[in-house]
């Protein structure tokens, strides 16, 4: 099953991918066989709209694991590991930015409803009282849809 490639209004929106890789580290070996067979840049060519670079971790920072960094066309940034990933795995990490937004994921709070101002009569609770003491009154659900047809029935002059 193919996935849906994400646009926005016809414009794709990730821009530029970096891959980034250590030239001697054991974990960057599946990024350097991508790069050395020139898969990345087959990738590239079925992708246009995409800038795809590589970049090769400075000799000064051996032990740095590789990496792809994702720039999307509304400035947000995105950096997935690619520490002992295989060719494959990259590969489809390219494809997965690719298919993405690129917008943060948004959580939201479904526990309770927060408003700017508290209501001055509290907080409704389900086992409330009226201020004589007496519990709240349950209605039968079976005599409200009876009483419900027999009024449905009378005709409308009766009513008014």
């Amino acid at each position: 099953v193919e996935k849906e490639v994400t646009m926005i209004r016809g414009v794709w929106q990730l821009q530029k991918l970096t891959l980034n890789y250590c030239k001697n580290g054991g974990s960057s070996e599946g990024m350097r066989e991508v790069i050395n067979t020139k898969a990345h840049e087959n990738w590239a060519k079925s992708n246009p709209q995409i800038a795809v670079e590589t970049r090769r971790i400075p000799n000064g920072r051996y032990g740095k694991h590789p990496y792809i960094y994702a720039e999307y066309i509304h400035g947000t940034k995105r950096i997935i590991p690619a520490r002992n990933k295989t060719p494959k795995e990259v590969l489809e990490d390219l494809s997965e930015l690719r298919d993405q937004w690129g917008y943060e994921n948004k959580t939201w709070k479904r526990d309770r409803q927060y408003v700017a101002k508290r209501s001055l009569q509290g907080e409704w609770d389900p086992f409330m009282k009226y201020p004589s003491g007496e519990p709240m009154p349950t209605t039968n659900v079976s005599n409200a849809a009876s009483s419900a047809k027999e009024t449905a029935k009378q005709p409308v002059d009766e009513k008014f």
